[in-house]
Parts: structure tokens; C-alpha cells; sequence
């Protein structure tokens, strides 16, 4: 008995160690593999994006004419930013010295190779012959510019009581060799007394037309708020090359590419600078000269967390209402898309609205 009891008890150790080793073996096997896979994806991502973004951008500045004064500052700005992100994080990874022959093998997480692109960029805008043109506050502030209000309500008391509205402040202005948008708007709403929207953003976006070419030059600043997202405030900017594969008399359709930070702050953000791509277009058709079909998409992939992403697309109809007044109806719609939007929180975010806007 003593040799049976002795017996079993030496197979079942050895076939619980067996197993627990297989799968030791296993998850560590499985980890290695992911986060090398991960590594790799990132590192492979980082380098196209890295390469592509140098030739673009080397090519598109360098054949053509720079930016100046003001604008030129926001231009290195953004650059300066990723070059920063990059050195950080190569110093955190043990490697201080970038160099531009040798950085793109290096990785860290894509930041280093991201960094080649921003040299790249910066020597190319350095060296581009300077754009003879009106630059300053003047150029911000003059003539040319067309703005607009838009409002927009909604409501209901009874058995539900619920209010809803908007408020957006807007300027655009469309010259041979600049293209200005900017806008500021605020959204709310509450059922019940209780609120369930508060959410504003403010955005400046300028677009370097260079003539004779499809090629351009971006830059894009934004700042969010929500109540009711992870975070409460998150901003953002992004610098890269445009092409404009479609521009009529009545229809525009121009692409991008850009590299740039987010940094969200407040609520429960980590509050820490995420570097980010920006792959993006604009469309406009105008139907007849009253009516215009308008849709913006932007995707932004992740280098600091690779393989998160976000997504914005906002489309519309712009419908002219009053010609003496210069009143517009636009009817339209905004989606938000985030892969990792937090704790309890929605990853798709979906707006529409109907509003009433005022031209001068």
C-alpha cells in the first residue's frame, strides 16, 4: 500500500508540475510573442510613416516656396513638438544622440524614427526660398475674411422635458496662396433637469497653396472640452503635406498627411503627450448656388500607444434661405470614434443638428 500511495502521489506531482509548467511555458510564450509582434508592428508603422512624411514634405517644401513670418513659426512649432516627444523618449530608452542616418533602425515605440521626419522637415523648410506675401496680424485680421453665427435650439416640456442647443462662432478666408478656417462652438443639453451634453471646441486650421502644383502645406490646432468624456480638456496639433486631387468651380477635394500631439488633461486622463498621425480629407460640392454638400474626415493612429486609434467624421448640407439677409439652414452630423475612450465610457459618439447661420 505504502509503494501504491508512494507511486500515485509521484505521478500526480509530476503531472501537475507537467501542466503547470506547459502552461507557464505557454502565457510566457504568448506574451514574448505579442509584445514582440506589437514592437514590430509599431517600429514597422513608425518607419514607413517616418519615410513617407520626409519624402513628401522634403519634396513638396523644398521645390516650392516656403512659408514666412508668423505662419512659418506655428509650421516649426508642430515640428519642434515631435522632435521634443522623440528625444524624450529616446532618452528614457537610453539613447540620446539621434542621428538622421541611424534613427530610423533605433524604434522606441516609432518616436525616434517620427523624430528623422521632423529634421527632415524642418531642414526642408529651413532651406525653401520664403513666400512673398502679406504675414502678421495684418494678414490674420484684413480683408477678405467671411464669418459667420450659427444657433440652433431644440426643446420640449410635458411628460419630458428636455432642452438642447448650439452656439458657433466662424471664420474663413480664401486667398491663391493661403486657405484660413477657424471656428469656435459650444453644444448643451439636459433632460430632465439633468444635463447630459456639455461639450465645446475651438479650431484653427491654415492650408499653404503653392501655385502651379497640387501640393501643400498644413497646420491644424485644436482645443476640446467634454464633460463627459475621461477627460475634460484635450489638445491637439498636427503640421503635413496636402495634396488636392479635385479643386473646380464647384468641387474641392484635397487629402492630408500629418504628424503631431494630443494632450489630455483633467477628469481622469493620464495626462501625458500622445503622439499621433493624421490622415485626413476635405470635400465640398456645390450643387447649385444655393446649396452645398460639405464632408471631413480625420484618422488618427496612435505612435505612443500603439495600435489605439481615433476617428472624426462630420459631414453636411449648407441650404442658402435668405439671399438679402445671407442666411444659411445647415443640417448635419459629427462622429467620434475612440478605440480606448475610457473607463464606462462609449467609443462612438454620434451628433446631429440643425442650425440657422448668419454670413457677413
Amino acid at each position: 500500500m505504502s509503494q501504491m500511495m508512494s507511486q500515485m502521489m509521484s505521478q500526480m506531482m509530476s503531472q501537475m508540475m507537467s501542466q503547470m509548467m506547459s502552461q507557464m511555458m505557454s502565457q510566457m510564450m504568448s506574451q514574448m510573442m505579442s509584445q514582440m509582434m506589437s514592437q514590430m508592428m509599431s517600429q514597422m508603422m513608425s518607419q514607413m510613416m517616418s519615410q513617407t512624411m520626409s519624402q513628401l514634405l522634403r519634396s513638396a517644401v523644398s521645390s516650392r516656396r516656403a512659408p514666412v513670418g508668423t505662419h512659418a513659426t506655428l509650421v516649426r512649432a508642430g515640428l519642434a513638438i515631435a522632435g521634443g516627444l522623440a528625444s524624450t523618449a529616446a532618452a528614457q530608452h537610453g539613447t540620446t544622440n539621434v542621428h538622421v542616418d541611424t534613427a530610423p533602425a533605433l524604434g522606441h515605440g516609432g518616436l525616434v524614427a517620427m523624430q528623422v521626419a521632423a529634421l527632415n522637415v524642418a531642414q526642408a523648410v529651413d532651406a525653401a526660398p520664403e513666400l512673398a506675401t502679406t504675414d502678421g496680424f495684418a494678414s490674420w485680421l484684413g480683408s477678405g475674411w467671411k464669418r459667420n453665427v450659427d444657433v440652433g435650439i431644440n426643446g420640449a416640456e410635458g411628460n419630458t422635458d428636455n432642452f438642447s442647443g448650439r452656439i458657433g462662432l466662424g471664420a474663413e478666408r480664401k486667398a491663391l496662396d493661403m486657405e484660413t478656417k477657424a471656428n469656435i462652438s459650444y453644444k448643451y443639453a439636459q433632460q430632465d433637469d439633468e444635463k447630459n451634453q456639455s461639450r465645446g471646441e475651438a479650431f484653427v486650421k491654415n492650408d499653404y497653396i503653392w501655385p502651379d502644383t497640387s501640393w501643400g502645406l498644413y497646420w491644424l490646432g485644436r482645443l476640446e472640452y467634454d464633460e463627459f468624456q475621461a477627460w475634460d480638456w484635450r489638445a491637439s496639433y498636427f503640421v503635413g503635406p496636402t495634396y488636392t486631387f479635385i479643386k473646380t468651380d464647384k468641387v474641392l477635394f484635397r487629402g492630408r498627411a500629418g504628424l503631431g500631439v494630443n494632450y489630455e488633461f483633467g477628469g481622469e486622463a493620464d495626462e501625458e503627450a500622445q503622439f499621433e498621425g493624421d490622415l485626413g480629407f476635405d470635400y465640398e460640392n456645390k450643387l447649385t448656388e444655393r446649396q452645398k454638400l460639405f464632408l471631413t474626415g480625420d484618422f488618427y493612429p496612435s505612435f505612443s500607444e500603439w495600435p489605439d486609434y481615433r476617428w472624426v467624421l462630420a459631414g453636411g448640407w449648407e441650404i442658402l434661405v435668405d439671399p438679402e439677409a445671407n442666411m444659411f439652414l445647415k443640417l448635419g452630423f459629427t462622429n467620434r470614434y475612440d478605440i480606448t475612450p475610457g473607463d464606462d465610457k462609449k467609443k462612438n459618439d454620434f451628433e446631429y443638428f440643425a442650425t440657422l447661420s448668419w454670413v457677413f
